[in-house]
């Protein structure tokens, strides 16, 4: 049972990603920090809670959030961006099953699966909303910010 919601952890992670490609790595870098973890502390993670590493997490993350609303920005399903996405999906996903002493590997395949996942529906769904409905573009990215922001909440909170 561990496992399965270790596992569902690293999915919610990884679905963040997906949606905001830095957001996930913020989001549980922010979580490990103010937990003060020790259960990292000798892992190739422990980067992950300090302070001053999950501050430029939220800055990095907060200016995507900005950069996603700039027309110049290439899509998240081109290659390049898709595959940073998946990498960093990976990574969320073994983190969060790293904190919780589970499965590396399983987390980080969970994580990239559900980041690839969350990138095309969000791709898709954005893009039926704006071309289909019409709802302005900077809108529909701004409540994507938001859901992003809630599946986050719900995976640090797991």
């Amino acid at each position: 049972m561990a496992q399965r919601s270790a596992l569902i952890r690293a999915g919610l992670f990884g679905a963040v990603t997906g949606l905001r490609s830095l957001m996930g790595t913020a989001l549980i870098s922010r979580h490990l920090s103010a937990s003060h973890d020790k259960d990292l502390a000798n892992t190739a993670f422990s980067p992950l809670s300090q302070s001053n590493t999950s501050t430029l997490l939220t800055v990095l993350a907060a200016g995507e959030i900005v950069a996603d609303k700039l027309p110049i920005i290439p899509s998240r399903t081109d290659p390049g961006p898709l595959v940073v996405r998946a990498l960093m999906g990976g990574f969320v996903g073994a983190v969060a099953c790293s904190e919780r002493r589970e499965n590396i590997a399983a987390g980080a395949l969970v994580g990239a699966a559900a980041a690839v996942g969350a990138t095309f529906a969000a791709y898709h769904i954005r893009r039926w909303l704006t071309r289909d409905f019409g709802l302005p573009d900077a809108i529909v990215a701004t409540a994507e910010d938001s859901l992003a922001l809630a599946i986050g909440q719900q995976a640090v909170q797991r």
